[in-house]
């Protein structure tokens, strides 16, 4: 086998990794606030919405920028926020140990 192919077959799985990655982070950001307000939602679109951390991180954002959101709220999803990226922190650090 050639070089050529090798370097051909890590390329064509790395793409094809990284199109599913773009796919999910399409389907997270449509699914947060960033482009339309979650309040008008129906209840489940609304409750998958808040539990969406892009959704959080949108609206500290928005608070920081221009001032809208309850800040009590803001507290909580900053929060929240912050413990999510710890855990996906650690949970790739043990994933790439596990290689």
């Amino acid at each position: 086998m050639s070089d050529s192919i090798v370097v051909r077959d890590l390329v064509d799985d790395l793409s094809g990794g990284f199109k599913r990655q773009v796919q999910v982070a399409r389907v997270f950001m449509i699914a947060s606030s960033m482009f339309y307000p979650v309040e008008p939602l129906p209840t489940p679109l609304r409750q998958l919405s808040w539990a969406n951390p892009i959704t959080w991180h949108v609206d500290v954002l928005r608070y920081a920028t221009i001032g809208v959101g309850q800040p009590s709220i803001i507290w909580l999803e900053s929060s929240a926020f912050l413990v999510f990226t710890v855990a996906a922190f650690a949970g790739v650090l043990w994933a790439l140990k596990q290689q």
